[in-house]
């Protein structure tokens, strides 16, 4: 359909909101199925709005029997009850009064009366019976009741106003949300428009509702339905009237558009659905029943309330969301991969965390401070010694190297301190080397180089002093035993 076309459904789809956008315009970027938009307002999980009533929020008896659209219901008593609250209270009963005016109330405010009337009477009789049970014989002028009926029919009058006061309830919120995005948008109406067209959308998408009742909210959307249905109840006074009783039989109306052309309205696909509603429910005046007898059942549709089902996949609507659904699918997909990905950034970030420690315990992540492949680590902090002449020579591994006169334990001349060790990338040898020892008499600090050869035993073989205060000392050990070492002497 054309721009104008799209605004004018629109609009008449946002009547019901109270919002008045009859100058609204919409840009030629907007669609009527604007999916983008519509996920913008929920969130990837469907609104189960058909689940059983012990799923809803627990109700007492009392509040069973309250009248669904009354101020003191299920979601006033969620109120604190602080002294500030009466003027929250009056919002809310506001709102529900409006609620209550709507034409999707219609066949609920007259079936939430009957069964608080039921429910109430039920109560009484249970209730005169077991009195009658305990102190005398039951009277034969009284009907007897089967229990299990009872029951039954009690249970499911209580389950169905279970089901009307959660749909009252949310309602009042979405009021509230539209009441709030029309103040947030009053100066940019195309957006508000285009806004209540993807709530539309989102919630007809996640709440799973079936084509019939969507084409049933279209028609009571219009002015046309309005006026039927007051001239009807003044002709059935005290009576509860059906609104399928305006859409049977089910035809489009004419709607005229802003530049002097017309639309037919609903859309064809709508009125097709809306036929067949019409062919499926059996609709009709309802009398109140002045004796209020008990019936033995409660079919759907009593007091022409029909309890609303999701669409299946059958239903006209979902062939409409088919590529929706792809999508949501990949979103939800894409959303499982994120999470996916969280948790593997977060084991990563374990991991080099516990990498970070390995190589800070063994010289830091060049690898050098332990040596080349920490061939220095297990070594770390020992000391190792022998004997050469008449003195004994002990290094230790980032300690210091000793010069001790043999049989000496403690003391001794200070050679240095580690400084590190070196590896000839051509040979392979590896030399280590203490620093900084005690200063020689008129000459240099002591220092010491230890050459490391190839040994099973890590021990001191020889020491020299070619320079002053400058030794040279030859270690073996298995740390110098690696793939050079026996490559260089043809053993690999």
């Amino acid at each position: 359909s054309n721009l104008e076309e799209r605004k004018e459904i629109a609009d008449i789809m946002a009547k019901n909101s109270g919002v008045d956008i009859s100058n609204a315009s919409i840009g030629p970027d907007d669609h009527l199925v604007d999916h983008k938009k519509a996920d913008q307002y929920d969130d990837d999980t469907d609104r189960d709005v058909y689940r059983d009533e012990e799923d809803y929020p627990s109700m007492d008896d009392d509040m069973l029997h309250e009248d669904a659209f009354d101020a003191e219901d299920t979601h006033t008593q969620k109120v604190d009850k602080a002294d500030d609250t009466t003027d929250t209270d009056t919002e809310v009963k506001d709102l529900r009064n409006a609620i209550e005016s709507t034409p999707l109330s219609w066949s609920r405010v007259p079936f939430a009366k009957q069964a608080k009337a039921l429910l109430d009477k039920i109560e009484i009789i249970m209730k005169t019976t077991e009195d009658d049970e305990s102190e005398q014989p039951q009277d034969e002028n009284t009907p007897e009741l089967d229990p299990m009926a009872v029951q039954m029919v009690s249970g499911v009058l209580s389950k169905r106003m279970a089901y009307i006061t959660r749909g009252v309830d949310y309602a009042v919120s979405a009021k509230v949300l539209l009441d709030a995005l029309e103040n947030d948008l009053k100066d940019n109406i195309e957006q508000f428009h285009a806004d209540l067209i993807g709530l539309v959308v989102g919630t007809v998408y996640h709440a799973k509702i079936a084509s019939d009742e969507f084409a049933e909210f279209l028609f009571m959307t219009l002015s046309e339905f309005d006026k039927e249905k007051r001239i009807l109840e003044e002709e059935n006074e005290e009576s509860c009237v059906s609104q399928l009783t305006f859409m049977c039989p089910s035809s489009p109306y004419s709607k005229d558009l802003s530049d002097g052309s017309s639309i037919e309205f609903p859309p064809k696909w709508v009125v097709s659905v809306a036929q067949g509603l019409c062919a499926n429910r059996q609709t009709g005046v309802c009398v109140p029943d002045d004796d209020l007898d008990i019936p033995a059942d409660i079919p759907d549709g009593y007091y022409n309330y029909f309890v609303p089902q999701p669409r299946d996949d059958s239903d006209t609507l979902s062939a409409a969301f088919s590529a929706y659904d792809t999508i949501a699918s990949i979103a939800s997909q894409t959303a499982e991969l994120e999470n996916q990905l969280l948790d593997l950034d977060k084991k990563l970030k374990e991991y080099n965390d516990e990498v970070r420690e390995m190589e800070e315990s063994i010289g830091g992540g060049d690898g050098m401070e332990m040596g080349r492949d920490g061939e220095l680590y297990p070594m770390r902090d020992q000391c190792f010694s022998g004997e050469a002449g008449k003195y004994d020579y002990e290094v230790c591994i980032f300690g210091s190297a000793k010069q001790r006169d043999i049989g000496q334990k403690t003391g001794g001349t200070d050679l240095g301190k580690w400084s590190g060790m070196e590896i000839d990338e051509e040979s392979g040898q590896k030399t280590m080397l203490w620093k900084n020892g005690a200063k020689c008499w008129n000459g240099p600090q002591r220092s010491a180089t230890v050459h490391v050869t190839c040994g099973a035993e890590t021990k001191v073989l020889t020491a020299d002093e070619p320079d002053t205060c400058r030794y040279v000392l030859t270690m073996e050990s298995h740390m110098a035993c690696d793939d050079q070492f026996g490559k260089q002497y043809g053993l690999l």
